[in-house]
């Protein structure tokens, strides 16, 4: 993808909605402050996917989501630990957001 043609806003959005669908979560409550366990595993997933498959900083991704880096460290920490302890549901969410979409 050529530089003028890429916007990350546009990754996130994308990343966001597909997360939605999948697990019937609105986006605006993805992107909110909630924090039951299993919301915030599909938004650490998000995040997750922005930092190892689009090459997001952790501040980009703080500065989309209105959190502090620290917060998306550790969010981003929990997603790695999470794939490892719950391969079947967690992985299978990573690998569908880390798929490319199709225009």
């Amino acid at each position: 993808m050529t530089a003028a043609l890429y916007n990350p806003a546009h990754t996130a959005a994308d990343l966001l909605a597909r997360a939605s669908a999948v697990t019937g979560f609105p986006v605006a409550l993805i992107r909110s402050r909630k924090r039951t366990a299993l919301l915030c595993h599909v938004r650490w997933s998000v995040w997750l996917v922005l930092r190892d498959r689009h090459s997001w900083t952790l501040q980009s991704i703080a500065t989309h989501f209105h959190r502090h880096h620290t917060a998306v460290i550790h969010g981003i920490r929990a997603a790695r630990r999470l794939s490892l302890s719950d391969p079947s549901g967690f992985q299978r969410l990573v690998h569908h957001l880390s798929q490319p979409t199709t225009h």
